[in-house]
């Protein structure tokens, strides 16, 4: 009995832990744009082209490159970045789950 009571404990402890998933791939910055880093996914077909935008970038990373001005804009980095759901209130009162993405490191190539 007290082994199915660890059992239920941890997999109501998953359910309600985030897991998140790193991930290293290419892409172009595109810019700073209203307080937000973008960058496009490099897929080798412009039709299945993916832009992510970071709200936030750490300060070693700015502190090595100035997203903030256009030196880097148009150039390629293997990004390496962490994705977390978070739910929010809509302007109709609803919630709703968005998608945050949390740069974790970048290198120019």
């Amino acid at each position: 009995m007290k082994a199915i009571s660890i059992l239920v404990i941890l997999f109501i402890g998953l359910t309600n832990t985030e897991l998140q998933k790193e991930v290293t791939t290419k892409a172009v910055y595109e810019g700073f744009f209203e307080g937000t880093y973008t960058f496009v996914i490099e897929g080798g077909d412009e039709f299945l082209e993916e832009t992510i935008e970071f709200d936030e970038v750490p300060n070693t990373i700015l502190n090595q490159y100035d997203l903030e001005s256009d030196a880097y804009d148009g150039h390629h980095f293997s990004i390496t970045y962490v994705t977390r759901t978070e739910k929010m209130e809509n302007e109709d009162g609803q919630e709703e789950e968005w998608i945050v993405y949390e740069l974790k490191s970048l290198r120019k190539l």
